[in-house]
């Protein structure tokens, strides 16, 4: 049985491993190498046209988000406005379920409603 501290330390190192990971793993290697590695299981092994779709949705992020670190940001606005309304946000979206889904089973399901967002 695990008492008090032991289980206030091993959260703190959790969250400790946790914030380093973030800060010094990239994306990539975090979903090909780390995840696989810690819970035994490959997605991107079992469903490799998956892959694209996530890379393709974080690239999307890092446009978003990096823009101003770019050094002509009208011609980078208007590039990325263009991806955005090409972008099959559908894709990522099921990409992404299916990848949570994979690591832990029905957490994300379909609304019940037969609603169409």
């Amino acid at each position: 049985m695990i008492n008090f501290f032991e289980k206030s330390w091993l959260i703190k190192l959790k969250f400790i491993i946790k914030t380093k990971l973030n800060e010094i793993s990239p994306f990539g290697k975090k979903i090909n190498t780390v995840i696989p590695f810690f819970t035994e299981q490959d997605f991107i092994k079992s469903h490799p046209t998956f892959k694209i779709n996530l890379e393709n949705l974080k690239n999307m992020r890092d446009d978003i988000i990096h823009t101003k670190s770019k050094e002509n940001s009208s011609t980078v606005g208007n590039s990325i406005l263009k991806k955005t309304l090409n972008f099959n946000y559908e894709l990522a979206i099921e990409s992404v379920a299916k990848y949570i889904n994979f690591y832990e089973p029905d957490k994300i399901k379909e609304c019940p409603c037969d609603a169409n967002f």
